[in-house]
C-alpha cells in the first residue's frame, strides 16, 4: 500500500491555493487502475492512479498516462506536451488550459489539477473535459478507463502487452530450428593446468560441442585431462536429436549416448529416447490459482512483474478466484483490492512456486528410453603425437529400459507412472504431485518389484512464502540396483529479513556399501551500516565406512569485508578467519579484492596456524572479448601451487564469432509475418513484414536483412524481452496480436526461429447521416460480435467515424451519450472484408 504526501510547487500559483490556504498537503494513495484501448483482445494494462482522500477523486499522472498510450511526451515550465503522428496535446498547469492542436482551448476547473515533485496530476473529469464523453469512459466501480479509436497513436494499431504472455499455444513462442545439413555449431570448453611443487602439471578441461545436423541437432560432451604425459578424453554424452515441434504425438526422437535422472534411476546409457515433452519442461507455461475473501463485489487485480496477469470481481459473499500465468520456479503476485464504492485499496502480496513435475491441466506427456548401460568410457588414447587409439576398454551387457506417462489433472495436481527395467530387476513407480495455496509443491512417489527386488519410495516438499525458502526430501530403498542410498534425508531451509539473511541445511545418509554421513551446517549474512557485511558459517560432519571407524569434524568461517569504490575502481578489503579442517583455528589474515573494468584482482595473506607460518596467495583475472583467464598462486607452507584456468566459447560460421562466457550460448532469429489465417503459425505462403524495428534486451542484435533480425550469445532456456517500436510499424492497418513487448525462450546451443504474426486489418470508414441529436458528437459508435463489445468510436462534427477492425461479421450500434435519444434504428449487421479501406453508410431503417 502507497502513501504519497505532495504538496504545490512554489513558483506556480493555484487556484484551490487560493480558496484553501489551509490545505498545503495533499495525501493521495495508489489505486489500481487499468486501461483499455479498442481493436484487439487483452488490451487491458495499468496506469498510474491516485485516490484523494478528503476530495474523493481519483487522480492519473498525466504524463504516464500518454507515455503508456504510446504518445510521444515531453514536460517543459509546467507544459505536458503529448505529440504522434497526427496530433498535439498540451496542458498547462500553469493556467490550467488544453489545448488540442487547432481546436478551442479547454478551461479546466481548478480541483482537477495540480503538480508536485515534477509530477503532473489530472483528476479523471479533467481527462475527459480533454476529450469527449465519447471516446474516453471511466468506471469507478470496476476501476477501468475504456478509450475510443480516437485516443490510439496513430502511428501505430498495436495493443498493449498481453495480460498473460507467455508460452501460449500459438504465438510468436513455438519452438523452431532452421533445418541444416551442417550449420551453427557452437562449441564451449574450460581447461585448467595445475601445478605444484612436489609434482609434475596436470591438466583437466571440459567441452561441449552443438551444431544443427542432418535436420536436427548432435551435441557431444566429454571431459580431457593429462596426467603424467597421459592424455585422456571421455565422452560423457553423444547424440543426435530430431525434433518436430509441431506435431502433438512426437516431439523428440534421439540417438546416441545420454544421461538421465528420474526417480529413481540415474544412468548414463547407449540407445534411443522417444518423447512427446517439450524440448525444455521449466519453461512450460502453467497457471498458478489463487482464492481469497474480500468485500462482497470487490474489485481484485493481479499482477506479475508490473504486468496485469488477472482482474475480476468478487461475488456476492465476497469470494474470488485469479488465475496466473507462472513458470517453474518461484514468483510472487501483487494484489490490489479495490473496495465497491470506491476508495483506497488493500494491497497483498501472494507467493507463488510451481514445481518442474506439475503439467498444464489436460496436457498427457510420455517419455520411452532404451538401451544398453555401464558401457565402459570412449576413450581417446594420446601416447604421443604420432599414436593415436581409438577404442573401448571393454563392453557391458546390461539392458535398460524406461517408460514413463504423465497427466495434469487439475491445475494443481499432477500423476505420473513409470516402468524401469535394469537386467533382470523390473519395477514400476506411481507419484503424485500436489500445489497448495500456490506457493507449496508436494509430491510422493513408490517404486514397486514386478518381478524380484525390493521397493523404494520418496517423498518431497518445495515452499517459498514470502522470504521463507525452504525444501525438504526423504527417500527409502531396499533395492540397490534401484538406488544408491538406503535412506537419504535433506532439508535446506532460507530466510531472510531487512539486514539479515539465514541459511541452513541438514543432511543425513546411508548408503549399501556401508556408509553412513550426516551434515548440518549453517550461514548468517548481516548487513551492517557503512557498506560493511560480516559472514559466520558453522557446520559439523559426522561420516563411517565399512573401512573406516566414525570421524567427526567441526568447520567454522567468519569474514568481515568492507565495499569501497574511487572513480572506475570498485572492490572490498576485510578480515577473514576460518578453522576445522586441520586444526581448530586453521588460517587468520585479511583479504582484498578489486576490479576494473575487465581485470580483477584479488589478495589473501595470513597467519597458517596449522603450519605455523605464513600463508599467502594472489588470483588474477582477465575477462578479454572472446576468452577469459584466471590465475591463481597460493604460497603454502612446504607445499606452494599455481593454478591458470582460461576458458571460452566460439560459434563456427562467417564470421566466426567468439565469447568468454563459458557455457553454451544460442541465437534466434526474429521475423515478423502477415498471419493470413490468423492461426498463430506461419504457412509457406504467408510473406514476411519488412521494415520492423525490432530489438532484444540484455542481447547483442543485428539486422540480417529488411525481415530478419538476429540475436547472438543468448543465455540458454533463458527468457528474452522483445521490443518492437511503433514508429517503425509501415502501414497503421496492421496490429500484432501479440503486443510491442513479448518474451521468447532461447534454446541451449542452437539458432531459434521466432515468427512474430502480424494480423492486416481493414479501415472502415463511415458516414452517418440523419442523426436526430444537436450534436453528431453526442453519439458514440459501438461494433459488437455475438455478445461481446469490440470496440467503440465517437463521431466527428460532420458525422464520420474510422476504425480499425479484422474482417468478419459485426453489430453495429449507437449510443447517445446523454443518453436523450434512442437510436436503435441505427442498428444494421455489416460485414469487413479482406481489403484496405472500406466505406460504408449509416441510416435509420
Amino acid at each position: 500500500m502507497i502513501f504519497v504526501a505532495v504538496c504545490c510547487l512554489p513558483d506556480i500559483v493555484w487556484a484551490q491555493e487560493t480558496e484553501e490556504p489551509e490545505r498545503p498537503l495533499r495525501f493521495l494513495q495508489e489505486t489500481p487502475w487499468t486501461v483499455s484501448t479498442p481493436g484487439a483482445l487483452y488490451s487491458s494494462m495499468p496506469v498510474l492512479a491516485w485516490w484523494d482522500f478528503e476530495a474523493g477523486r481519483y487522480y492519473l499522472d498525466i504524463a504516464d498516462f500518454f507515455d503508456r498510450l504510446g504518445f510521444n511526451v515531453s514536460a517543459r515550465d509546467s507544459v505536458i506536451e503529448a505529440r504522434d503522428a497526427g496530433r498535439i496535446f498540451t496542458v498547462d498547469f500553469a493556467t490550467g488550459r488544453v489545448l488540442q492542436d487547432t481546436s478551442e482551448p479547454v478551461e479546466l476547473a481548478p480541483e482537477d489539477f495540480f503538480a508536485s515533485e515534477g509530477r503532473y496530476y489530472l483528476a479523471l473529469e479533467g481527462v475527459q473535459a480533454m476529450f469527449t464523453p465519447a471516446s474516453m469512459q471511466f468506471d469507478t466501480s470496476t476501476l477501468h478507463i475504456r478509450l475510443s479509436t480516437a485516443m490510439a497513436p496513430l502511428a501505430s494499431a498495436f495493443t498493449a502487452r498481453p495480460a498473460a504472455s507467455g508460452n501460449h499455444a500459438h504465438g510468436p513462442l513455438l519452438y523452431g530450428r532452421s533445418r541444416q545439413f551442417l550449420g551453427n555449431t557452437h562449441i564451449n570448453y574450460r581447461l585448467t593446468r595445475s601445478d605444484r611443487q612436489a609434482g609434475s602439471p596436470s591438466y583437466n578441461g571440459g567441452f561441449q560441442v552443438h551444431s544443427n545436423a542432418l535436420g536436427g541437432r548432435l551435441a557431444a560432451e566429454g571431459a580431457l585431462s593429462m596426467v603424467e604425459g597421459q592424455t585422456t578424453t571421455r565422452f560423457r554424452s553423444l547424440n543426435y536429436l530430431l525434433d518436430f515441434p509441431d506435431s502433438p504425438l512426437l516431439k523428440r526422437a534421439e540417438i546416441g549416448r545420454m544421461s538421465m535422472y528420474e526417480w529413481p534411476v540415474r544412468t548414463t546409457y547407449d540407445g534411443f529416447r522417444l518423447s512427446n515433452m517439450p524440448l525444455s519442461t521449466r519453461y512450460v507455461q502453467r497457471e498458478a490459482v489463487v482464492r481469497g475473501i474480500a468485500e462482497p463485489d470487490a474489485i481484485i487485480a493481479a499482477s506479475v512483474g508490473g504486468v496485469l496477469a488477472d482482474r475480476v470481481r468478487a461475488d456476492a459473499q465476497g469470494r474470488y478466484t485469479l488465475r496466473i500465468p507462472a513458470y517453474y520456479g518461484s514468483s510472487q503476485a501483487l494484489l490490489e483490492i479495490a473496495p465497491p464504492g470506491g476508495g483506497p485499496p488493500t494491497t497483498i502480496t501472494r507467493h507463488l512456486f510451481i514445481g518442474e513435475d506439475l503439467l498444464p491441466p489436460g496436457a498427457f506427456w510420455y517419455d520411452i528410453r532404451a538401451g544398453v548401460d555401464d558401457f565402459k568410457n570412449l576413450r581417446t588414447g594420446l601416447d604421443d603425437f604420432n599414436d593415436i587409439q581409438i577404442g573401448r576398454d571393454g563392453f557391458g551387457d546390461t539392458f535398460f529400459g524406461f517408460g514413463q506417462a504423465r497427466y495434469g489433472i487439475n491445475r494443481s495436481l499432477s500423476a505420473k507412472a513409470t516402468f524401469i527395467g535394469v537386467d533382470s530387476l523390473m519395477a514400476s513407480t506411481v507419484g503424485l504431485t500436489q500445489n497448495l495455496w500456490g506457493f507449496l509443491t508436494a509430491g510422493a512417489e513408490l517404486a514397486l518389484p514386478i518381478n524380484e527386488g525390493g521397493s523404494a519410495a520418496r517423498v518431497s516438499m518445495r515452499m517459498s512464502f514470502n522470504r521463507l525458502r525452504v525444501q525438504t526430501e526423504a527417500e527409502f530403498s531396499e533395492e540397490s540396483r534401484l538406488s544408491f542410498y538406503k535412506r537419504r534425508l535433506q532439508t535446506q531451509l532460507s530466510f531472510g529479513v531487512r539486514r539479515m539473511s539465514l541459511f541452513l541445511n541438514a543432511a543425513q545418509a546411508r548408503t549399501f556399501s556401508g556408509g553412513d554421513n550426516m551434515s548440518v551446517s549453517g550461514s548468517t549474512t548481516l548487513t551492517l551500516p557503512r557498506r560493511t557485511s560480516a559472514l559466520v558459517t558453522v557446520g559439523l560432519n559426522r561420516s563411517q565406512s565399512a573401512l573406516s571407524s566414525e570421524s567427526v569434524r567441526m568447520h567454522w568461517k567468519a569474514t568481515l569485508t568492507r565495499a569501497a569504490s574511487f572513480k572506475g575502481l570498485r572492490g572490498r578489503f576485510g578480515l577473514q578467519a576460518d578453522g576445522g579442517v586441520q586444526e581448530q583455528a586453521d588460517f587468520a589474515g585479511a583479504t582484498f579484492y578489486a576490479y576494473y573494468k575487465k581485470v580483477s584482482l584479488g589478495l589473501r595473506a595470513g597467519y597458517d596456524l596449522a603450519y605455523d607460518n605464513m600463508q599467502a596467495s594472489v588470483t588474477l583475472r582477465l575477462d578479454a572479448p572472446w576468452v577469459s583467464v584466471n590465475n591463481h598462486s597460493s604460497i603454502e607452507s612446504g607445499n606452494p601451487y599455481h593454478r591458470q584456468s582460461f576458458y571460452g566459447s566460439m560459434e563456427l560460421g562467417r564470421p566466426m564469432r567468439f565469447s568468454r562466457q563459458a557455457h553454451m550460448r544460442s541465437s534466434a532469429l526474429l521475423q515478423a509475418y502477415y498471419d493470413v489465417d490468423r492461426d498463430g503459425r506461419r504457412d509457406p505462403e504467408e510473406s514476411l513484414v519488412e521494415g520492423l524495428d525490432i530489438k532484444v534486451v540484455k542481447a547483442r542484435v543485428q539486422r540480417v536483412d529488411a525481415s530478419v533480425v538476429r540475436a547472438d550469445f543468448l543465455a540458454p532456456s533463458t527468457a528474452y524481452q522483445v521490443v518492437i517500436d511503433p514508429a517503425s510499424v509501415p502501414d497503421p492497418a496492421l496490429q500484432l496480436p501479440t503486443g510491442t513487448t513479448f518474451s521468447f525462450m532461447s534454446d541451449p546451443g542452437s539458432t531459434k526461429r521466432v515468427n512474430i504474426p502480424v494480423h492486416r486489418n481493414t479501415i472502415v470508414q463511415g458516414v452517418i447521416e440523419d442523426l436526430p441529436l444537436s450534436s453528431p458528437t453526442q453519439a458514440s459508435v459501438i461494433f459488437f460480435q455475438g455478445n461481446e463489445e469490440v470496440l467503440s468510436s465517437e463521431v466527428s462534427q460532420e458525422g464520420a467515424f474510422s476504425v480499425l477492425l479484422p474482417p468478419g461479421v459485426y453489430r453495429l450500434e449507437l449510443r447517445d451519450v446523454l443518453g436523450q435519444e434512442d437510436l436503435r434504428a441505427f442498428a444494421r449487421d455489416i460485414e469487413v472484408q479482406e481489403e484496405a479501406v472500406q466505406d460504408i453508410l449509416v441510416r435509420p431503417f
